[in-house]
């Protein structure tokens, strides 16, 4: 039978993802490892009770956190690493590593691909580091770090080649207000957080380009909640998905043309149009700040 370890689960990260998925683990566990790089960062959190810069409002017992910049004492006192820094940088942080992490259970929250060798992170921990695949997680969503530190109802997928690994690790994820669902489809899953935040870009740059009094709303693909469920299907979901959820549109002269937040007018417009989606709103100035910045050529989107 499959086991994960059991010593301290450590974060790796700093961020506002981390900072949500930190209290995530705080639920069960009764104490946690933390890395943040920035040592004038962890004075300020320890001054004040909670990260000075990400998710201001989630307080923390201190009591319960090993606050440290040095990665690899984290590393090294820890045998379940939750990784949760950019993706660009992911190989500067783990090139400080003198601990082989190919015995621990690692666990990847990273949107995104390592530049370079254009792998998904989990391959990479795999090859590189030589972290056995069964021995890799991928944690995914739909839902925000926003939305959890309002401890908002969310939810995350798990993936993992071990399932009973995954159960286990949804275990210590589950509590109130998370909801856990796993699967062994880790290369979709990363494939999928990666690429809903492309395809989410263009379709809102090009509507309001065209019609700048208007606010574009695009369905987010791996936000899907109902069938197919995006994140949690992995590559299936996503290739279903294109001809029933990738689809923009616009309401002519909300209230909020030039904001960055919608009314509810146009929520429930929204929702009417596409109920099984939830949406991004980028404004028109926003928008057209990307179409006109020449950094993005609208007519090849």
């Amino acid at each position: 039978m499959s086991q994960l370890p059991k010593g301290k689960i450590a974060i790796i990260g700093g961020g506002s993802w981390a900072t949500a998925i930190a209290k995530i683990v705080l639920t069960h566990e009764e104490s946690i490892n933390w890395y943040i790089r920035r040592d004038d960062q962890i004075s300020e959190f320890k001054r004040l009770g909670h990260n000075p810069s990400y998710l201001t409002g989630v307080h923390f017992d201190l009591k319960r956190i090993q606050l440290l910049s040095v990665i690899e004492k984290v590393t090294r006192d820890s045998d379940l690493l939750i990784f949760v820094t950019p993706s660009p940088y992911l190989k500067a942080q783990l090139k400080k590593l003198k601990t082989k992490i190919s015995n621990k259970f690692v666990v990847t929250a990273i949107k995104g691909i390592v530049p370079d060798e254009n792998m998904i992170i989990s391959n990479y921990f795999n090859r590189m580091l030589d972290v056995p695949m069964e021995n890799i997680a991928v944690l995914a969503g739909p839902c925000h770090a926003e939305e959890v530190a309002l401890e908002r109802l969310s939810y995350l997928t798990i993936g993992c080649r071990d399932e009973e690994k995954a159960q286990l690790l949804a275990k210590k994820l589950n509590n109130l207000y998370i909801k856990t669902s796993i699967s062994k489809d880790v290369d979709g899953i990363e494939y999928a957080a990666v690429l809903k935040n492309v395809y989410a870009i263009p379709p809102p740059i090009i509507n309001v380009s065209t019609f700048s009094s208007k606010l574009s709303i695009t369905p987010i693909l791996s936000d899907t909640l109902a069938p197919p469920n995006i994140a949690t299907n992995g590559l299936s979901g996503l290739f279903n998905a294109f001809p029933k959820n990738l689809s923009s549109f616009s309401i002519k002269n909300p209230d909020t043309a030039g904001k960055y937040s919608a009314t509810p007018a146009v929520e429930a417009c929204a929702l009417c149009a596409a109920p099984k989606a939830s949406f991004t709103y980028i404004s028109a100035m926003l928008a057209n700040c990307f179409a006109n910045s020449g950094l993005l050529s609208v007519s090849s989107l």
